[in-house]
C-alpha cells in the first residue's frame, strides 16, 4: 500500500501533513540531521531498530520514557528538556515521537517548551493514537491525576502512520483504539465507520487492511473539523464527546482504566444524559451494542463517585456560568450543552447510573 496523505491546517504557516500508509518512507529526510527521538518503552523494545533504519543516522539522541499514563507528568517533561540539552538540540532542531497517545502528547509539550518551540514529527504506533492522538496540535501533561492541565498547542509538522504497527499491539490497546473511534462515529455520523466497527477483524492477520480503513476515515473526519476550528474555539469543542467524564474516570480510577475505554464509557453516559434532557431513545442502546460486539466495557463493577465529582471539577471546558458536556442525539448530530450545577446533578445521575453496575 503506496502512502496517501491527510492535510490539517492551522494557519497560513502551519500545516500538519499525514502520510498514511505502509512504510515510514521519507521519516528520516523530514526530521533532518540533529533531531532527537522520543520512544516509548513498548515502542522501544520492539522498533527502535526499525527507526534507527529510517532516520539514516541522522537523528542525535534518543529517550525512552515509560508506555504508562503515570509518567505523563512534569517530571517526565523535565527529564525529556535535560536530554534535549544535553544532546544539543537546536532551535532548527527537530523532536520526532513514537508511541502512543501518551508519549506524543508529552514529547509535543516538551517540543513545544524547547527553546520556545521547535518542529516535531509524530509516528503513532498505537490505534488510539493514530485515529485520534497524532492529529490536533494539542499537547498536555497531567498534574496529579488530573489530566492534561498543562499543555500547548503546537501541530506536529508531519505525522507518519504505519498500521504494520498494529500487529504488535496488545487486545487491550486495541480495543482502546476503538473508543475514539466509536466517538468519531457519532460526531460525524459516518455510516461506513459504524460498520466498520460492527465488522471488525478478530484476527491480526486481516487487522491491517481494516485499520488503515478506519484510520483514515476517522482523520479525515478529525482534519475537517481541526481545520475549521484549530483552537478549540467553537465547532471543535464535539470532538470532546465522551470526554468529559471519560476523563474524571480514568483519574478516578488511578488510570487503570485506559483512556479509550473511559471515552466509550463517556460517550455511553453522555448518551443517556441526552435521553434525560429530551433526545430521542435508541442511540445509547445502539452504541452499547457496539462496545458489546467491540469487546469494549460498558460498565464499570466499581468506582468511587465523589472522586469522579472532584475531578469533573479540572475540567478545561469548567467556566463560571457550569461545565459544557457534548450531548449526542443521533448519529451525526451531536450539540454542545452548557449545564449550571444543579442541572448537571440530575443529569450526571442518570449518565453514572448508564455505565455503572
Amino acid at each position: 500500500m503506496r502512502q496517501s496523505l491527510i492535510e490539517a491546517v492551522f494557519s497560513r504557516s502551519s500545516t500538519t501533513r499525514v502520510f498514511l500508509g505502509a512504510g515510514l518512507e521519507g521519516l528520516g529526510r523530514t526530521a533532518g540531521p540533529g533531531s532527537y527521538i522520543v520512544l516509548d518503552s513498548a515502542v522501544a523494545g520492539l522498533h527502535a531498530d526499525r527507526l534507527g533504519r529510517e532516520m539514516g543516522g541522522l537523528a542525535a539522541g534518543a529517550s525512552v520514557i515509560e508506555a504508562d499514563e503515570r509518567a505523563k507528568t512534569m517530571r517526565t517533561v523535565k527529564g525529556l528538556l535535560a536530554d534535549f540539552a544535553a544532546a544539543g538540540l537546536g532551535r532548527s532542531g527537530c523532536v520526532v515521537a513514537a508511541g502512543g497517545g501518551m508519549v506524543c502528547d508529552t514529547a509535543a509539550f516538551a517540543a513545544s517548551i524547547w527553546m520556545r518551540g521547535v518542529r516535531l514529527v509524530l509516528v503513532p504506533t498505537t490505534l488510539l493514537a493514530q485515529v485520534d492522538a497524532c492529529l490536533g496540535g494539542k499537547t498536555g501533561v497531567n498534574l496529579g491525576r488530573a489530566k492534561n492541565q498543562a499543555g500547548t498547542f503546537h501541530p506536529a509538522s508531519a505525522v507518519f502512520v504505519d498500521p504494520a504497527f498494529l500487529e504488535t499491539l496488545p487486545r487491550r490497546e486495541i480495543r482502546c483504539g476503538l473508543g475514539e473511534i466509536l466517538k468519531t462515529a457519532v460526531v460525524s455520523g459516518d455510516r461506513k465507520l459504524r460498520a466498520m466497527l460492527e465488522r471488525m477483524p478478530r484476527t491480526s492477520a486481516s487487522m491491517r487492511d481494516w485499520a488503515s480503513g478506519a484510520v483514515r476515515r476517522c482523520l479525515e473526519a478529525k482534519a475537517a473539523i481541526v481545520s475549521r476550528d484549530p483552537f478549540d474555539e467553537g465547532e471543535r469543542v464535539l470532538l470532546n464527546l465522551g470526554h468529559t467524564l471519560g476523563h474524571a474516570l480514568e483519574s478516578a480510577t488511578g488510570f487503570d482504566l485506559a483512556h479509550g475505554e473511559a471515552v466509550a464509557l463517556g460517550c455511553l453516559a453522555s448518551a443517556a444524559m441526552a435521553r434525560r434532557a429530551g433526545a430521542a431513545g435508541g442511540l445509547e442502546e445502539e452504541m452499547r451494542e457496539l462496545c458489546r460486539a467491540t469487546g469494549l466495557r460498558d460498565r464499570l463493577d466499581r468506582i468511587d463517585l465523589r472522586s469522579v465529582r472532584r475531578y469533573l471539577e479540572r475540567d478545561k471546558k469548567t467556566s463560571s456560568g457550569g461545565r459544557t458536556w457534548v450531548f449526542p442525539y443521533g448519529w451525526g448530530d451531536c450539540r454542545p450543552t452548557l449545564l449550571e450545577a444543579r442541572e448537571e446533578t440530575a443529569l450526571l445521575a442518570a449518565g453514572l447510573e448508564a455505565v455503572t453496575s
